[in-house]
């Protein structure tokens, strides 16, 4: 399985030895890095010991998988009534024919959410079993197939489900198995937390550890929070408090709570050091969740997921000075539902692998990392222009989940971009995200009578601004300003409109 990993490495390698030609350069020389003791480390050794080296088990990945599409059997039909509005009852040969193939309409909640959480079920076992990325990518893919032609045998097999459940689930699956592999990358003497932390985020790699034993590991000293140093982490927790406006005038304080976790799985990741390599293992993942709350209650939701496939990486730190380049192929996740200021809005993408291009600097107290990337998606969106149809037409003849749940499935490009600089006590930021979304016109479940259906296009541009100040330890207080601008058409109707935010945000960095 080792093997056919090399040619993908090597395509990476390629590419990145043209676009950082100069940090190529000296490829026969070893790789190391300096520990957290001060000690010269192999990078070769420690990533093949604590990222590399499993044995994977594919007929035990096939049972849990098995397992986990069983439990999903069980909760749909406990109570068969409350799905009997999809079922068709058509024929498997149907399905097989695409006669019997549809876009659903379900809420976007189950479509985006809970769809994407089966994959991920699928996916994160299959590689805690110590599958590759195309492997596991390969099981999550065929339980969606079988799902939806066998075990959801009395309804239409679902086109969005078939691509959400299966690439969604690479994304939202590796931050999960990476999150639970560092919860349980503790050593023998761990502390009572880190135990805990094993035995509820780790749980999964524990269990396969008490069937299969203990993997083995090397003298690598725990990082600041206990866990293996092998693993490069960032997370954090925080509370806003600020205000809410938009284009209507209207207005109301705001308070936030977010989470955020980032993992690296590169020994040495950013410390002094010499290292360059191609990787396959999805190593870089990260995850963030903002609720945010009005006068009203709960007004906005914003969850993101996202996973670096394959790539290149080359870092050379020295002291207090270096660089590190990274060129990898990302695929992610992003849901967001609002009810802002009695304005509903919402969209969810799936980002295909598209490229992904990073830069890390320092030189003394100073720090610089900046990010860009693009993926084509497969998406759904509340077309903006749907109200202002509405006041003036029928609906007769659009597509249902348009006209029951309120947003259409799209095919859209998008791109993110971030940049951060900081030293000891400051710092400051910007992110900017922009998308573009074509309604999918065609195979409504009720195709029959979406015979006047309209096409919809919208667009979202969302900026946002910090500025921190960082005292010594853990807490970090920020400024933040962020500005959405969304614009949409259905047919010849048109509409725009923006929502802004300001605030500070107290967060707990560890």
């Amino acid at each position: 399985m080792q093997a056919r990993r090399r040619p993908v490495r090597s395509l990476c390698a390629g590419i990145a030895s043209l676009l950082f030609a100069e940090n190529a350069i000296g490829q026969d020389e070893g790789d190391y890095f300096v520990d957290r003791r001060g000690d010269l480390r192999s990078f070769d050794r420690e990533y093949r010991v604590w990222i590399t080296d499993r044995e994977p088990y594919p007929f035990r990945a096939a049972v849990e998988a098995l397992i986990w599409i069983g439990i999903g059997t069980a909760y749909y039909w406990h109570d068969p009534l409350a799905n009997s509005e999809d079922w068709d009852d058509p024929s498997v040969l149907d399905k097989l024919r695409g006669d019997a193939l549809s876009f659903d309409n379900n809420m976007v909640t189950t479509n985006f959410i809970l769809h994407p959480l089966a994959g991920a079920a699928v996916y994160g076992s299959s590689r805690i079993n110590g599958l590759s990325v195309p492997w596991s990518f390969a099981y999550a893919a065929a339980s969606s197939v079988a799902w939806e032609f066998a075990f959801e045998w009395r309804e239409r097999a679902s086109v969005n489900d078939l691509i959400v459940t299966s690439i969604s689930g690479v994304s939202f699956g590796e931050f999960l198995s990476r999150l639970s592999d560092y919860a349980s990358s503790a050593g023998p003497n761990a502390r009572w937390g880190n135990v805990v932390a094993a035995h509820t985020i780790g749980l999964p790699h524990k269990i396969h550890e008490w069937i299969d034993g203990p993997r083995p590991r090397t003298t690598l000293p725990p990082d600041s929070l206990g866990f293996s140093s092998a693993y490069w982490h960032r997370f954090s927790a925080s509370y806003g408090f600020g205000e809410i406006d938009n284009d209507a005038f209207a207005s109301s304080p705001a308070h936030s709570i977010g989470l955020e976790a980032k993992i690296a799985a590169v020994p040495g990741f950013l410390r002094p050091g010499h290292v360059r390599f191609g990787f396959d293992e999805a190593n870089f993942t990260e995850g963030r969740l903002r609720l945010l709350y009005d006068t009203d209650g709960l007004a906005e939701v914003d969850a993101r997921v996202s996973a670096t496939l394959f790539g290149y990486l080359t870092q050379e730190f020295t002291g207090r000075a270096g660089s590190a380049a990274l060129v990898g192929l990302d695929t992610g996740l992003r849901y967001y539902d609002s009810w802002r200021l009695d304005r509903r809005d919402g969209f969810a993408f799936v980002h295909l692998p598209g490229p992904l291009f990073g830069i890390w600097s320092r030189r003394g107290s100073a720090r610089l990392k900046a990010q860009i990337g693009a993926s084509f998606d497969f998406g759904a969106i509340r077309p903006l222009g749907f109200g202002s149809w509405e006041e003036r037409f029928d609906e007769d003849g659009l597509r249902s989940v348009l006209t029951r749940r309120g947003y259409t499935y799209a095919f859209c490009g998008s791109s993110r971009a971030r940049v951060a600089a900081h030293n000891r006590l400051f710092g400051v930021g910007a992110n900017a995200n922009a998308a573009w979304c074509r309604s999918i016109q065609g195979i409504d479940r009720f195709e029959n009578k979406a015979d006047a259906d309209v096409t919809s296009v919208d667009t979202l541009v969302e900026l946002d601004a910090w500025a921190a100040f960082r005292p010594p330890g853990p807490v970090e207080l920020r400024f933040e300003l962020d500005h959405k601008l969304r614009r949409g058409w259905m047919g010849r109707i048109s509409a725009e409109n923006w929502d802004r935010r300001a605030g500070a945000v107290l967060a707990y960095v560890f």
